[in-house]
């Protein structure tokens, strides 16, 4: 067995640790992280009440039969129509053939009215000449009169008919989609029967329903927030309508959404203004990072390194975070690649950096 002496078990220990040492200094450092950044500012954040909302159309109608008859035919649901399209078209045959009749009585009647006419017009050129007595030229202008009439009533009961004929064609009153079919080919329907719902799907409105202390804060054209689930959209106020309810103490706000199609029927959340606004310090809304105990941010140094901030949030404006913490307008901060981060790391910008966040 061989024994060392202390002072050779010195040596080798040192020997160890500088040779860990020199492979530590060696061995090449961890590559900074990719990440992208945005500016801390000051700006004015207004205090917001969340209520709940839905998607409607402007244009959601049950369009229904002016006139009785069975149905020869009717749209199928889903089909896309224009204004004045037919929606569904009614058997028309009794009406026609009413048309015909009303068609032959105006004949009729203006057929009278030519023969009185011409009677008023003989009997007045002959005049007293021929012994026409003047009550014999009021009696057939009465005739004559009595013949307008008649045939201003036959005209009128034509007009009448070809109405109808008409609407028993039912036509679209907008652009829509068919989003019910209430009749089937073969049922009679009734005046007033509807016979499919009209939906126009371009024309939305997001009607919400807030308190009514909150009436003289909201203005139409307001600009407001809408969230459904973690989406956020924008959307202007179309509309306040300053009547609470007597049970709910709330009022109706229709909103317009901004460049967003939404599914008429769905449920939001709009943030309505509820006070005055404050100046605050705001942080980008993706530069909040959330945990179940704190909630923080990564700031940038000069040194291209994050230091983890610990922040309070608050309100919002926008895409902007109100936040009380020890971070200052002007700061950097990670937006977009915080959850690789740990505090100290290095960091780059996505831009200036291989691969993908």
């Amino acid at each position: 067995m061989i024994r060392l002496s202390k002072q050779s078990l010195r040596v080798a220990t040192a020997s160890m640790l500088l040779c860990a040492t020199v492979a530590a200094l060696a061995a090449p450092s961890a590559p900074p992280s990719p990440v992208q950044t945005g500016v801390v500012v000051q700006s004015e954040f207004a205090p917001e009440l969340w209520v709940p909302a839905s998607v409607s159309s402007r244009q959601d109608a049950r369009i229904a039969s002016l006139v009785a008859g069975r149905v020869a035919d009717v749209v199928e649901i889903g089909e896309q129509v224009s204004k004045g399209q037919v929606l569904a078209q009614l058997e028309d045959r009794s009406l026609s053939l009413q048309a015909a009749e009303q068609e032959a009585a105006m004949n009729a009647a203006k057929a009278r009215l030519e023969l009185a006419e011409s009677q008023l017009q003989r009997l007045t050129a002959l005049g007293a000449k021929r012994g026409v007595a003047p009550s014999q030229l009021d009696q057939v202008r009465s005739e004559r009169d009595i013949a307008k009439q008649e045939l201003r009533r036959a005209r009128a009961l034509r007009d009448q008919v070809a109405h109808r004929v008409a609407e028993s064609r039912i036509r679209a009153p907008f652009d829509g989609t068919v989003a019910e079919q209430l009749v089937q080919v073969g049922e009679f329907v009734g005046e007033g029967t509807p016979v499919v719902r009209l939906v126009d799907l371009k024309g939305l409105d997001v009607t919400a329903q807030a308190p009514v202390q909150m009436a003289g804060r909201l203005q139409p054209g307001q600009s407001v927030r809408l969230r459904a689930g973690d989406q956020f959209y924008a959307g202007k106020v179309r509309a306040v309508v300053p009547v609470g309810d007597q049970r709910s103490r709330q009022m109706e706000v229709r909103i317009t959404p901004i460049d967003v199609q939404l599914t008429i029927g769905s449920a939001l959340e709009v943030a309505l203004k509820n006070g005055d606004a404050t100046v605050g310090t705001g942080i980008p809304r993706d530069a909040l990072v959330l945990r179940a105990d704190q909630s923080y941010v990564y700031r940038v140094n000069g040194e291209n390194r994050v230091e983890r901030v610990r922040v309070e949030p608050g309100g919002a404006q926008g895409e902007l975070v109100a936040v009380i913490g020890a971070i200052r307008p002007g700061d950097k901060v990670v937006v977009r690649g915080a959850e690789r981060l740990s505090d100290g790391q290095s960091v780059v910008e996505a831009e200036l950096a291989a691969g993908n966040l």
